[in-house]
């Protein structure tokens, strides 16, 4: 199956995205699941690499897309309805940053980061039409692609706190590649939720993909609990739905259907670390 016109890629890099991935990932799941997806959820929606990629190849029907994360919801929504105002922003930003020196850049960067961590205590989230909002997105994604290695972090006051990145030509405003996502999520259901609120979308002969926090990994700033997780894919199951699961190790019941090493950068405060070694696996039920 050819890819569609409106091929499309992650418009931010997430932590724990699949896109090096997708080719092997999304054959796995196309040969288990070989037709057409009437219903996709998928409740932690990150980057959204697994989305795209069958979206541009015409194999999702209707689809529900999820995350806790406000901030990157409301980019989401942002890219879906208002995409041309949102590259206006984005083609600004970038324009002046690219004609800055390397010291002006990170300047920049700090000023932007402020500016976005005071911005959040005034917007009303639930306009999503509004200036403030667009503006919201425009500053996501400039951080997202400036900043350290791409990371989302916060400190335990809410504020985001990733270090400069340093990136000497980032593409901050990649205009083809937000109007074909801006495509593909015409339709969509895009919501914030805790994933086990989407539970209510998840009709008749749905597939749903799960890239949950990883058990035994750090960073993610926030109480997972793995075994109401591993409960609720074992209730889809038991609800006829087919439930597939990125993770690195599952409870015993969950298949193996596939899985490859990776290597990984490791980084502390803004600094490379080397790289570390894992085994990526994909399960079902």
């Amino acid at each position: 199956m050819s890819v569609t016109s409106s091929n499309a890629k992650p418009f931010v890099k997430w932590v724990g995205g699949k896109t090096q991935l997708i080719p092997q990932l999304s054959k796995i799941i196309t040969d288990i699941f070989p037709y057409k997806i009437d219903n996709y959820v998928e409740p932690f929606i990150g980057g959204g690499a697994l989305f795209f990629w069958l979206k541009s190849l015409g194999k999702i029907e209707n689809a529900v897309i999820s995350d806790i994360n406000q901030d990157l919801i409301l980019t989401y929504i942002i890219v879906q309805q208002q995409v041309q105002e949102l590259i206006i922003e984005l083609s600004i930003l970038q324009e002046k940053y690219l004609s800055l020196g390397d010291l002006d850049k990170e300047l920049m960067y700090y000023d932007m980061r402020d500016s976005y961590n005071n911005l959040s205590n005034l917007l009303l989230y639930s306009d999503v039409t509004s200036h403030e909002a667009i503006v919201r997105a425009s500053q996501f994604i400039f951080l997202n692609k400036t900043c350290f290695n791409g990371l989302y972090r916060q400190n335990n006051s809410g504020k985001f706190n990733v270090p400069f990145g340093k990136y000497k030509k980032p593409n901050i405003c990649d205009v083809l590649n937000l109007s074909n996502c801006s495509k593909l999520l015409t339709g969509v259901t895009i919501c914030c939720n805790d994933f086990a609120l989407t539970k209510s979308f998840i009709k008749r002969n749905t597939l749903v993909y799960l890239d949950p926090p990883y058990k035994g990994t750090t960073g993610y700033f926030t109480d997972f609990d793995h075994e109401f997780f591993y409960n609720f894919a074992r209730k889809l199951k038991k609800d006829g739905h087919k439930v597939f699961i990125s993770e690195y190790e599952m409870p015993s019941d969950f298949i193996c259907v596939w899985q490859k090493e990776i290597s990984s950068q490791l980084s502390a405060n803004g600094k490379s670390g080397g790289t570390k070694k894992s085994i990526e696996k994909l399960f079902t039920l």
